[in-house]
């Protein structure tokens, strides 16, 4: 689309240009130049606000999608000490049980290292 408003531009810019000629030493620009300018210009700002435009939706795309990402981290991070705390509590629960055991064996059988 780009392209079909530069093209627009350059052809619309040359016909301006030999009507300039044609029109001789006059300084105001007629009707069709005057209309001719204003549609060039409108073409870019509408161009620039199409593309404005995309960067927004895609912004907010990205945001949307990061926020998903942080969640989703968030949720990992709770879980992982979750599994991490359990992990310690059984560490320690089967640590204290195996003292437990030797000591009861050393009771049982005294005489034994």
């Amino acid at each position: 689309m780009k392209r079909n408003i530069n093209l627009h531009f350059v052809v619309m810019s040359g016909v301006l240009l030999a009507m300039s000629s044609l029109v001789g030493c006059s300084s105001q620009p007629t009707v069709g130049e005057r209309m001719i300018q204003q549609s060039s210009g409108t073409a870019v700002l509408g161009e620039q606000w199409e593309a404005g435009s995309k960067k927004v939706a895609k912004g907010e795309k990205l945001i949307k999608d990061g926020n998903a990402l942080i969640k989703d981290a968030r949720d990992d991070m709770r879980k992982g000490e979750d599994k991490v705390s359990d992990g310690q509590a059984l560490v320690e629960e089967g640590r204290k049980q195996m003292t437990e055991s030797e000591r009861q064996y050393q009771l049982r059988f005294p005489n034994t290292k």
